[in-house]
């Protein structure tokens, strides 16, 4: 916030230019963490299938891996979904049966990872998918999705209106 004396002469309270918009976005912003890289994590999450409750699959938490602004290794782990796993996805996941030997399970994971995501900015590509995986809904202020970014797209050459993957985004880049 700023404070300035407008034709009054009387100090007042400017909150940026969000002051036409509801004050709940207001109180939002003004609660947000300082936007510095010590509050900057990248989020990646690998995921298999495993049985639902109707029989089919559904995508489950196998790996999670969490990097700080400049690099260094936050959290990188294996986990071993609640259920049964039923399709490894090993071509997009990199995920294999001997990987499940040691992972933590689903529940201490997810903890584990929640305390580090806990008030930073997180850095993905779909996020909302890892962020489902993880049961976990932060303040859309919170995310930054590089598959949504249309500078990206612009800068890459992709289609302004379809999300571009991961591996188009970082060959063109």
């Amino acid at each position: 916030a700023v404070v300035s004396t407008q034709s009054t002469g009387v100090p007042q309270q400017n909150i940026y230019p969000c002051l036409l918009l509801p004050c709940v976005f207001v109180f939002n912003i003004m609660s947000l963490p300082r936007l510095i890289p010590e509050n900057i994590v990248a989020l990646d999450c690998e995921m298999v299938g495993v049985r639902g409750a109707r029989g089919g699959e559904v995508g489950a938490l196998a790996r999670c891996s969490i990097v700080n602004y400049d690099g260094r290794i936050l959290y990188d782990a294996y986990v071993q979904p609640e259920g049964q796993i039923i399709n490894y996805r090993t071509r997009f996941s990199g995920i294999r049966p001997h990987h499940m030997i040691d992972a933590v399970p689903y529940s201490a994971a997810r903890r584990k990872i929640l305390e580090v995501l806990d008030n930073k900015y997180i850095v993905g590509h779909d996020l909302a998918k890892d962020l489902q995986v993880l049961d976990y809904t932060p303040s859309p202020q919170l995310r930054l999705d590089t598959s949504l970014c249309q500078h990206l797209r612009h800068l890459s050459g992709c289609d302004i209106n379809r999300k571009p993957s991961l591996k188009l985004l970082a060959r063109r880049i």
